[in-house]
């Protein structure tokens, strides 16, 4: 996990010191030729290679909401850019949208007051208790 989180790091300076936007997603997405679609699939997302000409696409949930937007944004990308670990990129989505300085107050759980959202909270307390990040 310290190896990944390295890596992201990479990615994404700001990684677990500011909540990442979706502007910085699509700025991943275009420095690792990374195509974006929103459509209307039951899945809210979904990470694909094209073995045929090796073309990396994400396709989103056409009307997302904007937690749900970015929660799956992070994690497909984590797919791509990352590997196909599935735990590494729930872990890395729960540390995109709520970074380690967000563990300290309930403003991020003001910001976003659904049962969803605190579902989210408490997974990412899981994540820095368990592995420290």
């Amino acid at each position: 996990m310290q190896l990944s989180l390295l890596r992201w790091k990479e990615l994404f300076p700001h990684l677990n010191e500011r909540t990442i936007t979706v502007e910085d997603f699509y700025q991943i997405a275009d420095n690792h030729q990374v195509t974006i679609f929103e459509l209307r699939i039951k899945k809210r997302g979904i990470a694909v290679t094209d073995l045929t000409d090796n073309s990396k696409y994400v396709c989103l949930k056409k009307g997302l909401n904007r937690l749900h937007y970015l929660e799956t944004l992070a994690h497909e990308i984590a797919h791509i850019v990352c590997g196909n670990c599935e735990f590494e990129a729930n872990a890395f989505r729960l540390i995109a949208i709520i970074p380690e300085s967000c563990l300290c107050s309930y403003d991020w759980l003001d910001e976003n007051p659904t049962k969803y959202a605190f579902s989210l909270w408490q997974e990412r307390l899981r994540v820095k208790f368990l592995h420290r990040i």
